[in-house]
């Protein structure tokens, strides 16, 4: 299988489980790398992200974290989970047991950054996808706010994902909390 967006990458309904087999990697130790993609229109809050790690390689930590959009590009650092250990082995890497709320039908950036490890760690990536951006910065110890990136290849996915739920408690909306 290769990266497919909301399959295996972006907003998913259910943490992926194989290899995404991408056509192509990139480096991910000291980098942080976000996927731009639109909440599904049920969706208002997220309980994992995670990305896919394509070696072997060192424990190190690495962070996660959701972005707000401005005109197609991430900005402002919305929520973040800072402290995950990667472990030593290939696969997805997950942090879990979130409730970070978020609009349905908005545009975000979902960013994953890892720290150095002893082997460059990989992040697996498709090529050839019409339409995909994602943006980067290097030589980041820490997901930054605001963003203030490059953008990456073009017609590119990264192995990034967040799971999505929804919660009949209410919404976020402008940074307040709506009730239904």
């Amino acid at each position: 299988m290769s990266l497919v967006l909301n399959t295996n990458c972006g907003f998913v309904s259910s943490t992926p489980t194989s290899d995404p087999e991408g056509n192509a990697q990139s480096t991910i130790d000291t980098y942080v790398r976000s996927i731009k993609d639109t909440s599904p229109a049920s969706a208002n809050i997220i309980t994992e992200i995670g990305w896919y790690c394509n070696n072997a390689s060192g424990e190190s930590n690495f962070e996660v974290g959701i972005y707000s959009d401005n005109s197609g590009a991430p900005e402002n650092l919305l929520h973040s989970i800072p402290t995950n250990a990667k472990g030593t082995g290939a696969g997805w890497k997950k942090a879990t047991g979130l409730n970070l709320a978020i609009n349905p039908s908005t545009i975000y950036h979902i960013a994953v950054q890892l720290d150095d490890t002893d082997v460059v760690s990989y992040i697996d990536t498709q090529t050839g996808v019409s339409g995909a951006v994602y943006y980067y910065r290097a030589t980041m110890t820490s997901l930054p706010d605001p963003f203030n990136g490059t953008v990456g290849t073009a017609d590119r996915l990264i192995a990034v994902y967040a799971v999505y739920g929804t919660s009949s408690g209410g919404f976020l909306n402008r940074n307040y909390w709506w009730f239904q």
